[in-house]
Order: structure tokens, then sequence, then C-alpha cells
């Protein structure tokens, strides 16, 4: 395997750590793939009120495309919608939040798609039965301690409505209920 050498950084890299570029003598980019992906976010930082507002015209113009794209994007990668959604929430009531570290860590553990706590098979819906409602096995994040916030070491994924309940009444009450319903059959 070959080296090349970052224009950027200046280190020394093995050639699958940069980009395939057809015009490059020796077909890679000049920039590592690091370096490009610091370049996109400084960039993608720096243009943001610019590309939320060419966002919104192209919503505007065309509604049907966007609202398609953005539901496919959202199927495709359930663990980047669930991240998403558990950011504002620790932000909207104040808990720390760590699970950007570990992105790649939760998609490893949601691409099974199954229910870490009864193993049962997770569906990745959009809008399943209106806008705002969700199935029972769609995927969810649960903060084990509610109080340590949305920290990997405290988060799994379950179904929501098991999220639910363990929300309302608790792991212990859950658990009671459940296991006399099952003495009852």
């Amino acid at each position: 395997m070959g080296t090349k050498r970052c224009r950027k950084c200046q280190q020394v890299k093995l050639l699958e750590e940069f980009h395939a570029e057809k015009r490059a003598a020796d077909r890679h980019r000049y920039t590592c793939k690091d370096c490009d992906r610091n370049r996109h976010r400084e960039y993608r930082e720096d243009h943001k009120e610019e590309r939320r507002a060419a966002r919104k015209a192209r919503y505007q113009e065309f509604p049907e495309w966007e609202r398609n794209h953005s539901m496919l994007y959202r199927l495709r990668h359930p663990w980047k919608n669930m991240m998403q959604h558990a950011k504002k929430r620790a932000a909207k009531f104040g808990l720390a939040y760590d699970l950007d570290d570990h992105e790649e860590e939760i998609k490893v553990r949601m691409e099974p798609m199954i229910c870490e706590l009864t193993g049962l098979p997770l569906v990745s819906s959009v809008g399943a039965g209106g806008p705002g409602l969700r199935r029972w096995n769609t995927p969810s994040l649960d903060r084990i301690d509610p109080e340590l916030g949305y920290v990997y070491e405290n988060v799994r994924i379950i179904c929501w409505a098991l999220n639910c309940a363990i929300g309302s009444w608790g792991e212990a009450v859950l658990r009671t209920v459940v296991n006399a319903w099952l003495k009852v059959e």
C-alpha cells in the first residue's frame, strides 16, 4: 500500500486515507480525508445562514421533493434522527450529552434493529400513523438513569412503547405489572 503527504497537514498517510481524484496523477486527492472533513465542517459553520436560507427557498419551491428526501434520509439513518432529538431534549432540559462522540457505536448498536431490553424487532418508520405519531416498536433512546442525561454509558435503544411505560411508571413497577399479568395467563 502506497503513502502520500497531505498538503494541508503535511503528514504522510496511507493512500486509503485520501479520497479518490480522477484528475490527479496518483488518482488520490492532495489533502487527506481528515483535512477534507475539517474544511467541510468549517465551511458549513461559516455559511450556516446562507445554507439555511437556500434550503428554505428550495423547500418553498419544491415542498414535496424536500419532504420525500427528508423522509428517506431519516429511514436510512435512524440513529442520526434519534441522536438529533436527544441533543435537542438535552439542551432544552439542561441535561448532559456526549452522543456525538459515540455516533459510530450507536450506529452499530442500532443496526440489528432489536430492542435491547425485550429482543423484539424494531421498525424504522417516519410519521407512521400520521404526523408526530409513532409505532409501538419504533426505536427510542432510553436514559437508564434520567438524572445522568444522554451520556453513552447511560442510554439504551429500546422500543418506544417500552420507553413510554418505563418513563411513566419506572422499570420496577412495569416489571411487577408484567410479571403479574404473565402469571394470570
